[in-house]
């Protein structure tokens, strides 16, 4: 039960974090979507998102998208949200796999 919380405020964290770059975009259209987003990014994470360290290793990538956001640099804010991806796209394909491999089973 205390590792299904940690997953739930760690997702809630996440979901927050992208939630305030589509609102800092400060584009009517993607504020509009910030509700479809959220939830997407909700379900996508819990799928994702095991184990909970994915969130650990995450985080310097989530703290670089930041820094560059708060130095206005554009191609710093880009390169490091394209490895925030990277990653994401990694634990999308585990969590595909382990999903077949236990449906195999």
């Amino acid at each position: 039960m205390c590792e299904a919380r940690d997953l739930e405020a760690s997702i809630d964290a996440d979901v927050g974090f992208h939630s305030i770059l589509l609102q800092a975009a400060h584009n009517e259209l993607l504020e509009h979507l910030t509700s479809i987003v959220t939830a997407v990014l909700r379900m996508l994470f819990a799928f994702s998102s095991r184990p909970p360290r994915t969130f650990t290793r995450a985080l310097p990538l989530h703290e670089a998208i930041i820094e560059a956001v708060q130095s206005h640099d554009p191609d710093a804010a880009e390169a490091a949200a394209l490895r925030l991806l990277d990653d994401t796209a990694k634990n999308i394909k585990r969590a595909l796999r382990e999903v077949a491999r236990r449906e195999a089973s």
